[in-house]
């Protein structure tokens, strides 16, 4: 059988515009301000993909929320400094933690840097911008990973049709997030892990696993839990995942599961995102956990400053 990764290769990339209806942007009223924004500026991951939900497949009667808005801008058009005013305005807590405007010289090349295919959508002046892959695979409801050199598919590292645990989790989670309003969303049945371990020599897990968590508290307090229930069930994963159960076999609670992965990862330290904070610090009084956030903050203060330094002792 032809690795899917060779197949997937010869998929050429065609660019596709299409402009977006406007009574599909009157359902949710968040287009209404991003249309306001001057030309130069466009609008990238979930926002952009949810329209795309609904003007490729007509099946899905509700639009996906929209929780933030990933701001980028096209050189020659805008700076960024002018588009980092809308990224602060519509993503505050990214544009806290210095994830600002993102820039795009070339759709094409912009495509090949998105983590999966359903990604691979731009909303820019009233039109949707999307690449034949995205169009496919939203269609479809199959969440593909991406392919690019150097990128996600990677044969000689991970193995034939192996993706990495930071992309991995990543898909789960976007599965996760996409079952509250789609019904019909998988991953590709055809790609693996089997390098998602927690043991004393795997903080690279233990740290991809606490920002995959982190980034489900956005959609809420209960959301975390589904995202871990759907970690254990999903057929990627060929390690044994039992450090997150509990004896009676079910997802132990979120909040343990944080403590431990914050104390096995001190020494790769980082912010808290804001949602995840609210839930972390909500659950305890103990100064002892208020100062170990503290310390992620001194950390990530000191990295900025001396970004070289770190690079041996970190993994980002």
């Amino acid at each position: 059988m032809e690795n899917y990764k060779r197949k997937f290769e010869k998929e050429r990339i065609e660019i596709i515009s299409q402009e977006v209806p406007q009574e599909i942007k009157d359902l949710n009223p968040i287009y209404s301000q991003i249309d306001k924004m001057p030309k130069g500026c466009a609008v990238i991951g979930g926002a952009a993909r949810s329209l795309a939900f609904m003007m490729i497949n007509p099946e899905n009667q509700e639009l996906i929320p929209v929780r933030d808005v990933d701001v980028a801008y096209f050189e020659g058009e805008i700076s960024q400094e002018e588009a980092d005013t809308y990224t602060e305005y519509f993503s505050p807590d990214d544009f806290s933690h210095d994830h600002g405007a993102q820039e795009v010289s070339n759709i094409e090349e912009y495509m090949n840097t998105r983590d999966f295919t359903m990604n691979q959508v731009i909303y820019k002046d009233g039109r949707l911008i999307a690449s034949r892959a995205a169009v496919r695979d939203i269609y479809k409801g199959v969440i593909n990973p991406c392919d690019r050199e150097g990128g996600y598919w990677d044969d000689d590292y991970w193995g034939e049709n192996s993706i990495s645990t930071r992309i991995a989790l990543k898909a789960v989670l976007q599965q996760t997030v996409l079952k509250e309003y789609i019904d019909d969303i998988k991953i590709n049945d055809k790609i693996r892990n089997d390098k998602f371990y927690i043991d004393e020599s795997s903080s690279y897990n233990g740290f991809q696993l606490a920002l995959a968590i982190q980034k489900s508290f956005d959609w809420g307090d209960d959301f975390p839990k589904k995202f871990l229930q759907n970690i254990v069930e999903s057929p990627i994963f060929e390690s044994d995942l039992s450090f997150l159960l509990n004896d009676n076999g079910d997802v132990r609670n979120v909040y343990d599961i944080m403590t431990d992965l914050n104390e096995d990862i001190l020494r790769y330290p980082f912010n808290f995102r804001n949602a995840a904070l609210r839930f972390y610090m909500s659950e305890t009084d103990d100064r002892e956990y208020e100062a170990g956030i503290g310390r992620y903050e001194e950390f990530e203060n000191k990295f900025i400053k001396n970004k070289g330094k770190f690079r041996g002792n970190i993994i980002l």
